[in-house]
């Protein structure tokens, strides 16, 4: 799980923000950050705990 949590912050960093974007040209196709931080309350993880680990 913390993975996930860390696949979140790489999307922010690099501005990745759902699996339709294209940018940034090496993530495309891949899930953004909105995909990723819904998988991650769906494991249980808090909105606050995601923001304040993310």
């Amino acid at each position: 799980m913390e993975n996930l949590l860390s696949e979140i912050a790489h999307c922010f960093e690099f501005g990745k923000i759902n699996q339709a974007s294209n940018y940034p040209p090496d993530m495309k196709g891949k899930d953004g950050a909105d995909e990723l931080t819904r998988m991650a309350l769906e494991e249980g993880f808090g909105p606050g705990e995601i923001l304040d680990r993310v």
